[in-house]
């Protein structure tokens, strides 16, 4: 099995507060792969291809070292995988789309969000829709704004 490869395709580090983060033209790779830090004081919210339809379902994994927990929510708007955004505090993110061109079957995500003071999350993310995702927006969930000196990476992974 061939070793996948990370080509660095797009990238936005943000001078000034703004409502979103868009990345557009996502194709010719097989997985992408999202880094970001200091993103957001608020929840994170994330879609694809601007699509608003209720589309969207995650299952949520957190821990902090003493406390853990589970949740879901389904038919929703956006993803929303990142409750502890505190960027004081070390907060990092990765989003990963795997199959993100496939036109077959509905799309299937892995997100993990660390921040130092408040613990840890994992989602399993699904958008149920055939189309291809051409395109990602990133944006904080009660209408604020995404903070000044957020820092985004996309990555394609090849096959």
């Amino acid at each position: 099995m061939p070793t996948p490869t990370y080509t660095p395709i797009a990238s936005a580090t943000l001078s000034s507060a703004q409502a979103s983060v868009n990345f557009t033209g996502l194709s010719g790779y097989r997985d992408l792969i999202i880094v970001a830090r200091n993103i957001t004081s608020g929840t994170l919210a994330i879609r694809v291809n601007d699509n608003a339809d209720t589309y969207y379902s995650w299952t949520r994994m957190t821990g902090s070292g003493s406390v853990a927990n589970s949740s879901n929510s389904t038919n929703t708007t956006y993803w929303s995988p990142a409750y502890y955004c505190d960027p004081g505090n070390g907060f990092s993110f990765v989003l990963e789309l795997l199959d993100y061109g496939v036109t077959s079957t509905y799309k299937l995500g892995l997100a993990r969000s660390d921040n130092f003071g408040n613990g840890t999350e994992r989602f399993s993310l699904k958008w149920n829709s055939l189309s291809a995702i051409t395109s990602i927006k990133f944006f904080e969930a009660a209408g604020g704004n995404l903070n000044s000196g957020g820092v985004y990476q996309v990555y394609g992974v090849a096959a």
